[in-house]
């Protein structure tokens, strides 16, 4: 008797797992504009080093191995964390005081598009994007618009989305050089931590 064809275990724990982090980076939008009045770099700087803790803590609790950065990966997870990380949750707290909610949901949730049409150009062989991925992106942005709505926003809450969304695309196409030595654990132990320094940094020079 065989089988039926149908996803594995890993496949479902994978898309599992990419579903509940974009649930985790949807909310952080609504959540973050409770912090608009807080001291910004601090706030992140702790959230950072928290996370860094726990993805560590975890990491070695799954016998998941740590590689130390070389060379150009260096450079690499330093750009990744200060647009992604850093650049990133400055663009989403801003944006949250000039603009409702929505309208900073709605620029993230176009990152999709953005891949689909940017990932494959900037991969060595110079692959066209594949109409099946970019019709989907489409699908997932226009599904986030019909859920969020578009909101409504000053002219600066509209320069910080912008932002936001080039960040977010930038997290992702950041990481492709680094992807395959490191893993997702390791880019993300690596990010998370470098970020967590950079915004420290940030609180001595500026919050003090």
């Amino acid at each position: 008797m065989t089988r039926p064809h149908g996803p594995g275990r890993a496949q479902i724990r994978s898309i599992g797992a990419g579903a509940l982090g974009m649930i985790l980076v949807g909310g952080l939008v609504g959540v973050s504009r409770t912090l608009t009045g807080a001291p910004l770099f601090t706030a992140q700087a702790i959230r950072y080093a928290v996370a860094a803790v726990i993805l560590l803590a975890l990491a070695r609790g799954l016998g998941v191995p740590i590689r130390r950065p070389r060379g150009r990966e260096w450079l690499w997870l330093i750009s990744l964390a200060a647009t992604g990380l850093v650049l990133f949750n400055v663009a989403i707290v801003r944006g949250d005081a000039h603009a409702q909610p929505a309208m900073i949901a709605v620029a993230v949730a176009c990152v999709p598009v953005v891949l689909g049409l940017v990932g494959p150009l900037l991969d060595p062989r110079r692959r066209a994007p594949r109409r099946r991925v970019v019709l989907a992106a489409f699908v997932v942005t226009a599904g986030a618009v019909l859920v969020e709505g578009a909101g409504r926003a000053a002219a600066a809450g509209v320069a910080w989305a912008a932002v936001a969304l080039a960040c977010e695309a930038g997290f992702t196409l950041l990481a492709v050089p680094v992807l395959e030595r490191h893993g997702a654990w390791g880019v993300s132990v690596h990010s998370v931590w470098i970020g967590a320094v950079m915004l420290a940094v940030l609180v001595g020079a500026i919050e003090g």
